[in-house]
């Protein structure tokens, strides 16, 4: 982010110097200082000026255009935030089944796109900062890479882990020690790779052998999350859905008739995994 777009970004947002600085644990000089191109503004606060100055805007243009709101929308808003990372879920499922059948919020969403573009990354807190970038790059694969480059990722982290218990004895070898960790890494990544491979095979096997009331569920689950992806809109908790909503296929707990009718009626198809 330069200088003059963290000053616009605050601006947008009606923020002076001495508010932004509250907002971001910072003082007014460190403000002035990144609007003037001194100091780089740090990635977290410029992901979350970003973000929020871009939602205020498309805001500020769906109030001037006339358009009408979505009564479905203004009630779910007005819900009090559910507890729980699968009741949040169960809450996107709604709205993202919602959005797939409305026309007046397809009206307002074909509206921004005209005139917008994407929406810059949102803020995540925590790990969720590295991960969740780790595994839409991931999902941005074509399929038969995805299976191999996850298990390289989650067998070189494992390495990674174990190496903090032996830096002491890595330090004391010195530049054998420095080979030996990155012939580690490598072999772990090829074993990871190979061992994700093997994964996704038994997985299209298993999938392959499934009922055609599975797989067409499966198609449809996965055309739903193209369409998402191709708008931008397929990560985070729209991705958690989306394997959360495979897997309940494949326990025959989720039918082609349950996405339909959620899709219809704006029901989280996750509230009848129990039926």
């Amino acid at each position: 982010m330069t200088g003059t777009e963290a000053r616009l970004a605050r601006e947008t947002l009606g923020l002076t110097p001495e508010q932004l600085a509250a907002d971001t644990s910072n003082t007014p000089a460190a403000v002035i200082a990144w609007e003037e191109g001194r100091i780089r503004v740090p990635r977290h606060i410029a992901r979350d000026l970003m973000w929020h100055a871009a939602v205020l805007e498309r805001q500020r243009a769906l109030a001037a255009s006339g358009l009408p709101r979505c009564a479905w929308i203004e009630a779910f808003e007005n819900e009090p935030e559910p507890n729980g990372r699968s009741h949040h879920s169960d809450r996107v499922d709604r709205a993202l089944a919602h959005a797939r059948t409305c026309e007046v919020c397809a009206a307002r969403e074909a509206f921004i796109a005209e005139r917008f573009p994407p929406m810059p990354p949102a803020p995540r807190p925590g790990w969720l900062a590295i991960t969740v970038p780790i595994a839409e790059r991931v999902q941005s694969l074509p399929r038969w890479a995805q299976a191999p480059v996850t298990g390289a990722i989650l067998f070189v982290a494992y390495s990674l882990f174990r190496l903090l218990f032996l830096l002491p004895r890595l330090a004391r070898s010195g530049w054998p020690g420095l080979l030996a960790v990155i012939a580690g890494f490598a072999a772990s990544a090829a074993l990871g790779a190979v061992v994700g491979f093997i994964y996704d095979l038994y997985r299209r096997w298993r999938d392959a052998r499934s009922s055609p009331e599975r797989t067409a569920a499966l198609e449809i689950l996965d055309r739903q999350m193209a369409d998402l992806r191709a708008s931008g809109h397929g990560g985070g908790a729209a991705h958690d859905a989306y394997l959360r909503q495979r897997r309940a296929i494949l326990r025959g707990q989720l039918t082609v008739a349950d996405l339909q009718s959620s899709a219809e009626s704006s029901v989280p198809v996750n509230s009848r995994r129990d039926r």
